[in-house]
């Protein structure tokens, strides 16, 4: 809302970050006609998040680490999110995997 130039309900001495970039990664982009299956899409895009994400970066993804066998696409995931985390940026997932969840919980708050 604020990047977006409109006020914010929060407390006067709240603090916003102000992002640089946003990458979505949300629905199912499979191409019958590109040759592009579920899990080749999704690993096109972590490499391109990949090439991109930083701490000015939003990210938002939609069913992290779907589109594989689940022990496969769980563990990508993971390591995907690992390095997200080790460049300090933000981002919201949604995401059915355990192992995922965990790991979210077990890492401290960057400010």
């Amino acid at each position: 809302m604020l990047q977006s130039g409109m006020l914010i309900p929060v407390h006067e001495r709240s603090k916003v970050t102000v992002f640089d970039r946003i990458l979505t990664d949300i629905g199912d982009n499979q191409s019958i006609e590109n040759h592009l299956s579920t899990y080749s899409y999704r690993l096109k895009q972590m490499n391109y998040f990949l090439k991109k994400v930083n701490k000015n970066t939003l990210f938002l993804i939609d069913e992290f680490g779907t589109g594989s066998d689940p022990e496969l696409g769980g563990a990508l995931a993971e390591t995907f999110l690992e390095e997200f985390y080790a460049r300090d940026a933000f981002g919201i997932i949604t995401t059915h995997y355990a192992n995922l969840k965990m790991l979210a919980n077990e890492k401290p708050v960057n400010d």
